[in-house]
């Protein structure tokens, strides 16, 4: 007996274009350049390869070493407190050059973010989900001794696959919630608190609309770690 069934094959899960609808045009590198532009008011692109360079020059090391951002904007929230001035937020897209294991071939990393700049120091704290391109390594807080922190994983319905790095329990605490763990944008990213800057970031471009949400999202969590006494 032929071992296959006849008839129709099964569809490939692509939805074909209903017939006599246009095709929707493509965007420009001029059209995704204007999205940088239209994030809301008070912020703008940093369209200017100079300024791009002045950006990255003040993203934190080792996570930004020898980077490279394609476009970027910048902006203001809200002050953590009334005796602060506007917390600066920065966004960013950039596509790195990777080796693969092997050493002999390469590979393009396409990846975007948030960057806050803080006017008060922030305790130490990194939060990454499972992954192959960024794994949780203490070798990202070079300023704290490597005796100080702690890998700890996340008992939290949906992020087992979580790591924590912290210098301090009551941060460990304080973030591992499922109200902090669940917000939209900062849901499967990985963040970086130390020093001056918060950074939130994953893989992949995201539109500069929802980066500016997930620069809220940030925002939210440094204002809760303030309002506990958890940043100087």
């Amino acid at each position: 007996m032929w071992p296959f069934r006849s008839g129709p094959r099964p569809g490939n899960g692509r939805r074909r274009r209903p017939e006599g609808t246009p095709r929707p045009a493509s965007r420009t590198p001029e059209d995704l350049d204007a999205e940088w532009d239209q994030i809301g008011p008070g912020w703008r692109a940093l369209r200017a390869r100079k300024a791009r360079r002045a950006a990255e020059g003040r993203a934190p090391r080792p996570l930004f070493y020898a980077c490279s951002f394609q476009r970027a904007a910048i902006g203001e929230l809200p002050a953590l407190t009334a005796a602060d001035g506007p917390v600066e937020a920065l966004l960013w897209q950039r596509t790195q050059r990777r080796w693969g294991p092997t050493g002999r071939s390469s590979y393009e990393l396409p990846s975007s973010g948030v960057i806050l700049f803080l006017p008060r120091p922030l305790p130490l704290l990194g939060v990454y989900p499972r992954s192959p391109y960024w794994p949780a390594t203490t070798g990202d807080f070079p300023s704290a001794p490597k005796r100080h922190l702690r890998l700890w994983p996340v008992h939290v319905p949906g992020h087992t696959d979580t790591t924590v790095i912290v210098a301090d329990e009551r941060v460990y605490r304080a973030v591992t919630t499922p109200e902090v763990l669940g917000r939209p944008q900062l849901a499967g990213r990985h963040w970086h608190l130390e020093g001056h800057t918060a950074v939130a970031w994953s893989r992949g471009h995201t539109t500069p609309h929802l980066l500016h949400e997930l620069a809220i999202d940030l925002h939210a969590v440094v204002a809760e770690l303030s309002s506990q006494g958890l940043v100087e």
